[in-house]
C-alpha cells in the first residue's frame, strides 16, 4: 500500500516538475527545440496517417505514393487505426488477392465505420464481383459521408439497378426513400424503357416525394415523351394517375382545376413575358405584350381522325391562342380567342402518336398587358 502511494505522488510530482520546466522555457520567451516538436509530430500515428492518406487521395489511388513502412511502423504504435488496413487492402487487390483485400477491408471499417477511403475501395471491389447487395449498403452509408459526391454514388446505383445480373438485388437492397427516387429519375434519364420504369416502381412501391410529387412524375415520363415514346410516358404516368381517363375523355381536366400533373395534365409557365395559373375559377393569367411566350401546355395521345376543339373564355385579352401540334407535322390547328365561345376543326394523321396544346401569347406593337381566364378547354372526336 505505501509502495502504491509512492508511486502515484511520484508521477504526480513528475508532472507538476515538467509544467514548471515549460512555463520556465515560456516566461523566459523561450520555445523547446524545434526538432524535438517536428520529429515527434512528424512521426505520430496520426500524422503518417495522415500523409498516406493525402498522397493517396492527391494522386487518385496510386499506391507507389504511400510510404508502406512508415504504416507499418504507424500501426504497432495505433493499432487501432484503419489506414494500414485500407491501404493494404488497395495492395492486395492491385495483384488480385481480391478476397484478402476484403477480409482487410472489412477490418478497416469495423475499427472505423467512417472510413471514407475503405468503403470506397470496398465498394468498388463489391461491384466488380456483382455482389450488389453489399455495394448497395456501402452507397448508403456514403451518400451520409459524402454527400458531395451524390451524383457519383447515384450513377453507381442507377448502373447496378439497370445491369442484368444485379438489378433484382440492387432493388431489394436499397432501403431509403431518396436512393429510391434517385435511382428511378437516373434510370429514366439514361433512357430506360416504359416496362423497366414501371418495373422499378412496383418494386420500389410508394416513393414519391409529397412536396415535389408533379415534377417527380413528370421527370419520369418526361424523358420517355422526348424520346418519341409517349404510349410508354403515358404508362408510367398512369401509374401515378390510374383514375386518369375513367370518364372516356380525350382531354384531361377539361375545367383547367389542376387535377392532374403534366405532361398529361396542364402545365403552366411563368416568366417575364407572362404567367399562367390554376385559379378557383380555371386558368387565369397575364401576358405583356412584349414577346411572344408560352403560357400553359398539355400532351394527348389521339387516335387519327377529326376533332373538335372548343375554348371558353371569361376573359380572352388580346393575342392568345391554343395551338394544337404533332411531333411531325407541325400545328395542325389554331384556334384564336377573340370570343367567349372559340371553337375549330382538327385532323390527326396517322403517323401522329401524341398532340400537344399549347395556350401561346403574341406580342403586340405596343406591347400592351393583357389578362385573360379560361375556363373550358375540351377536344371531342367528331360522329362520322
Amino acid at each position: 500500500m505505501a509502495q502504491g502511494r509512492f508511486v502515484v505522488f511520484f508521477v504526480v510530482a513528475l508532472a507538476l516538475a515538467y509544467v514548471s520546466v515549460i512555463s520556465a522555457f515560456w516566461n523566459l520567451g523561450r520555445r523547446l527545440p524545434e526538432a524535438i516538436a517536428v520529429e515527434g509530430l512528424a512521426e505520430h500515428p496520426d500524422r503518417i496517417m495522415g500523409r498516406a492518406t493525402l498522397s493517396f487521395r492527391e494522386s487518385r489511388g496510386k499506391l507507389d505514393s504511400i510510404d508502406f513502412p512508415s504504416l507499418r511502423r504507424a500501426l504497432a504504435r495505433a493499432p487501432l487505426e484503419e489506414e494500414p488496413f485500407v491501404f493494404t487492402a488497395a495492395q492486395l487487390a492491385a495483384s488480385g488477392r481480391i478476397a484478402e483485400a476484403e477480409a482487410m477491408l472489412r477490418e478497416s471499417i469495423r475499427r472505423n465505420p467512417r472510413s471514407r477511403e475503405g468503403r470506397l475501395i470496398f465498394l468498388t471491389l463489391l461491384a466488380q464481383r456483382g455482389n450488389a447487395h453489399e455495394a448497395v449498403t456501402q452507397i448508403e452509408a456514403l451518400y451520409r459521408l459524402m454527400p458531395e459526391q451524390r451524383p457519383v454514388l447515384r450513377d453507381t446505383l442507377v448502373y447496378l439497378a439497370s445491369f442484368p445480373g444485379t438489378r433484382q438485388s440492387t432493388l431489394a437492397a436499397v432501403s431509403e426513400d431518396l436512393h429510391k427516387r434517385d435511382i428511378l429519375q437516373g434510370l429514366a434519364r439514361s433512357g430506360a424503357s416504359a416496362s423497366m420504369l414501371l418495373e422499378t416502381l412496383d418494386a420500389f412501391r410508394d416513393v414519391v416525394p409529397r412536396d415535389a410529387r408533379e415534377s417527380f412524375v413528370a421527370s419520369l415520363s418526361g424523358p420517355l415523351l422526348r424520346a418519341g415514346d409517349p404510349r410508354g410516358a403515358l404508362r408510367v404516368w398512369m401509374h401515378f394517375n390510374p383514375e386518369a381517363y375513367a370518364d372516356g375523355s380525350v382531354l384531361l381536366d377539361e375545367h383547367l382545376n389542376g387535377s392532374f400533373a403534366p405532361p398529361f395534365g396542364w402545365e403552366v409557365r411563368g416568366g417575364s413575358d407572362g404567367y399562367a395559373r390554376i385559379g378557383n375559377n380555371g386558368l387565369e393569367g397575364e401576358h405583356y405584350g412584349r414577346r411572344a411566350a408560352l403560357l400553359a401546355q398539355q400532351t394527348a395521345i389521339l387516335g387519327p381522325g377529326e376533332y373538335t376543339l372548343s375554348v371558353l373564355a371569361e376573359n380572352h385579352g388580346r393575342g392568345l391562342s391554343f395551338d394544337v401540334s404533332c411531333n411531325k407535322e407541325g400545328d395542325i390547328a389554331t384556334v384564336d380567342l377573340e370570343s367567349r365561345e372559340n371553337r375549330t376543326h382538327l385532323n390527326v394523321p396517322n403517323d401522329c402518336p401524341a398532340v400537344t396544346l399549347e395556350l401561346r401569347a403574341r406580342p403586340s406593337d405596343p406591347p400592351r398587358k393583357s389578362m385573360f381566364r379560361i375556363t373550358q378547354v375540351s377536344l371531342e372526336r367528331d360522329e362520322k
